[in-house]
């Protein structure tokens, strides 16, 4: 196929499609890659930015000051940053800390409750009404409490930390 000087040359505000449509090397409104014949044509007018082109990158955000809590940190981790003392994480790379990065409280590691003349055990604080942290590392006044899933009477109720006899 000949290509006419005129039909050759890009004109500003081209997109790549249109080009080689002009040049008979694509079908307009085709989607998808070019052919060999359509990449070396594109090759062939170097220097020439088309309306289509990817824009370039942005440069990366710089990070913030290590230990400081920016609105997008999470409020399980602000919370464990101002209770321990374990920085947040808002620097690029860094994983977010967990509640196993907190200090321990106590040594035990189950909680315990007697509900209907049943010994149930639990090892995190109840979500609801408490910290929802593991029993060493609860940080609720009264200590792990109970799930408020159990009865009325049991339910909220801090945990015994002792396995009891029934």
């Amino acid at each position: 196929m000949t290509v006419t000087a005129a039909a050759s040359t890009p004109v500003a505000g081209d997109t790549k499609r249109a080009y080689l449509v002009r040049l008979g090397l694509a079908k307009d409104g085709a989607r998808g890659r070019f052919s060999k014949d359509g990449i070396a044509a594109l090759a062939a007018v170097e220097g020439f930015v088309f309306a289509d082109a990817t824009p370039a990158k942005a440069a990366p955000k710089a990070p913030k000051a290590p230990g400081a809590v920016s609105a997008g940190t999470s409020r399980a981790a602000r919370n464990v940053a101002a209770l321990s003392g374990v920085k947040a994480a808002t620097v690029i790379g860094e994983r977010a800390p967990s509640p196993m990065d907190m200090p321990k409280r106590r040594s035990e590691t189950v909680g315990w409750v007697v509900e209907r003349n049943a010994l149930i055990a639990f090892t995190s604080c109840s979500v609801k009404g408490g910290c929802g942290k593991p029993v060493s590392r609860c940080v609720c006044a009264t200590g792990p409490k109970a799930p408020h899933y159990l009865d009325a009477g049991v339910a909220g109720t801090p945990l015994l930390l002792v396995k009891p006899v029934v």
